[in-house]
């Protein structure tokens, strides 16, 4: 049970509906991202997450200074396969259960959402470093996110916002690098993702996306095959406007920082992992969408290198 940290693969929450209102939940920032504990192992394991938002919808649209309330479940099946000491192929398959509320009705979205697929290159692996108490992990990844997600949802025969739909209906490019430093039975660890957004077949084109985090470890062995790691760290995530036939669209795009608290507990192979994401500051949709709660749980377990 070595050097466990959190890869962060930040995957797009949204749909397609160019004729709806884009205010709404995480059209903005992306709230369902994959936590893969990296252990040096190939694993499989579930993630649920939870997010929830309040949006107001501007004056100049037709449902004028309508709230909504917005919640997206998530759970996701994801695994990674060891193929080389350095080469290492991982891949996500989410569940989405989506709702709205608005004026006393409530729509549902529930369905498989985007497929992806990503590879990491360990450019350092700590099993070659030649220091014995401080160990570096350096990893570079790159992959693909599939539109097999629905992008065509309907209540009472309307489509839905854009930001209630199970897929995007759009190929986009996924990019990552995680750096990992371990001193004794503390750590750090740094992470940037970058994802490449396309067009889809409505050519509605969601913003290119970058996040990162930092966060602080600490190794607590708590028996012979128990260890208990905490995790202190703040994420940002940031995206650019969505656009429609390559025209910019209003009320998308954001930022967003939280902090990141949580915990992973090892027990021989098996791994519990748990984060709550404090919402520190916030501009989504030019302050018409507020993030609310965010938290995750999950549960990988290690087949083995």
């Amino acid at each position: 049970m070595k050097q466990v940290l959190l890869t962060v693969l930040a995957l797009t929450c949204a749909a397609i509906n160019v004729m709806a209102c884009d205010v709404c939940g995480c059209n903005a920032v992306g709230a369902n991202a994959s936590l893969l504990p990296q252990l040096n192992s190939s694993i499989v394991g579930m993630r649920y997450s939870f997010r929830d938002f309040n949006s107001e919808h501007p004056s100049n649209f037709e449902s004028g200074g309508t709230k909504t309330k917005e919640r997206f479940h998530t759970v996701d099946i994801s695994g990674r396969y060891i193929a080389t000491p350095r080469i290492h192929l991982s891949a996500r398959v989410p569940f989405h259960y989506m709702t709205q509320e608005i004026e006393g009705q409530t729509s549902r979205v529930v369905g498989v959402g985007d497929i992806s697929i990503m590879g990491q290159f360990l450019a350092i692996h700590p099993d070659f470093c030649s220091g014995k108490t401080a160990k570096h992990q350096f990893r570079i990844g790159a992959g693909l996110k599939f539109p097999t997600g629905s992008t065509s949802t309907k209540f009472n025969n309307e489509m839905l916002p854009i930001t209630m739909q199970a897929g995007t209906g759009s190929l986009d490019i996924l990019t990552s690098g995680i750096y990992t430093l371990r001193y004794k039975d503390w750590g750090f660890n740094a992470e940037a993702g970058y994802r490449i957004n396309t067009a889809n077949a409505d050519r509605y084109k969601f913003g290119n996306r970058v996040s990162g985090t930092v966060s602080a470890l600490y190794w607590w062995k708590l028996s012979e095959n128990v260890v208990l790691l905490p995790t202190l760290g703040a994420s940002v995530d940031w995206a650019d406007e969505n656009k429609q036939s390559g025209v910019w669209v209003r009320y998308t795009g954001g930022a967003l920082v939280t902090g990141v608290v949580g915990a992973d507990l090892m027990i021989k192979r098996v791994v519990l992992s748990a984060r709550y994401n404090p919402v520190v500051w916030q501009r989504l949709s030019e302050n018409y969408v507020r993030a609310k709660t965010m938290f995750d749980v999950g549960l990988y377990v290690s087949l083995g290198k």
